[in-house]
């Protein structure tokens, strides 16, 4: 009966209206930049670089040359760069999120639209009032 309960945990978790796949589209061109899969992980949820989409003259295979630790040099392709994340609530809050490009790390928080079909994630230093907000959109 015990292996009933944990299959029955797991099966809310997986059906989080976070957990999936999450396209980042650029602000300026309207494309996807990337695909982020967003998953649990030890009772937090995490997300990585699915897939990239590189613009014309950009590196097919970028690394993480700015990054610090285990994650310098690493191929941004399949990078875990979200970590920590809890859910209070509609919210998952007390996550760090990693800027591939600068290697700089945010604090983050993030939500699901009522529908499901919008993320907004947004990472700040210090209080959340200073920081930056972006929606990416449920991958199809």
């Amino acid at each position: 009966m015990a292996w009933c309960v944990g299959g029955s945990a797991q099966a809310q978790v997986a059906a989080d209206p976070a957990t999936g796949l999450w396209r980042v589209v650029n602000e300026q061109s309207g494309k996807t930049d990337a695909l982020v899969r967003i998953y649990p992980a030890n009772g937090q949820w995490e997300g990585k670089l699915e897939a990239i989409f590189p613009g014309p003259g950009e590196d097919l295979d970028p690394r993480c040359i700015k990054c610090e630790g285990a994650q310098q040099n690493q191929p941004k392709r399949g990078l875990v760069f979200m970590w920590g994340f809890n859910k209070y609530g509609a919210e998952y809050t007390g996550g760090r999120v990693l800027d591939p490009n600068t290697g700089s790390v945010y604090r983050a928080k993030m939500a699901v639209s009522e529908d499901g079909e919008k993320l907004m994630l947004h990472g700040y230093i210090g209080i959340p009032l200073l920081g930056r907000s972006q929606t990416w959109f449920k991958a199809k």
